[in-house]
């Protein structure tokens, strides 16, 4: 789209790298990405043939982003999503919480909901509030969410002000 500046990442790691280098400038953080949670410990260059009856792979967990940019001293507004499968209210919630994000935009993802669809219903969290948008095309939904996010990101900031 006009205005936006693509720049493209191959791991976790060089997302977390070009996200705090540009971070910066942002009033508004919106961490949309699905970024893996872990990655594999080595990597192979080639096949790994079949040799035994079972194969482990050892995981490390990738840095976490979304937290990193709201931990910052002069953060901005933090916006983190949330794809559950069960507990969606306590898990968006605590997500919320535990990463000091500004607000969470949460939904149930599984058999026939979330991915690979045209239409989705989310629930939006904040210190202290909550909204539901209901089932939206999905296009719709990402301009009412903008529109809601730029609202309470309004709010936050008048109300520093004050």
């Amino acid at each position: 789209p006009t205005g936006v500046e693509r720049i493209d990442v191959e791991s976790a790691k060089d997302m977390f790298a070009v996200t705090h280098e540009q971070v910066d400038d942002a009033d508004i953080f919106i961490g949309a990405a699905a970024v893996a949670d872990y990655y594999p410990a080595e990597e192979k260059n080639a096949k790994i043939k079949k040799s035994k009856d079972e194969l482990s792979i050892k995981f490390l967990r990738n840095p976490d982003i979304l937290a990193s940019v709201a931990s910052l001293r002069n953060k901005p507004f933090t916006v983190g999503f949330a794809a559950e499968t069960e507990n969606l209210r306590q898990f968006a919630i605590g997500k919320l919480e535990n990463k000091n994000l500004d607000m969470i935009i949460a939904n149930l993802v599984g058999k026939n909901r979330g991915f690979e669809k045209d239409v989705n219903a989310v629930e939006v969290f904040w210190p202290g509030g909550e909204m539901s948008f209901a089932l939206a095309e999905k296009t719709a939904l990402a301009r009412d969410l903008i529109t809601f996010i730029a609202g309470q990101y309004f709010k936050s900031v008048v109300a520093i002000r004050d």
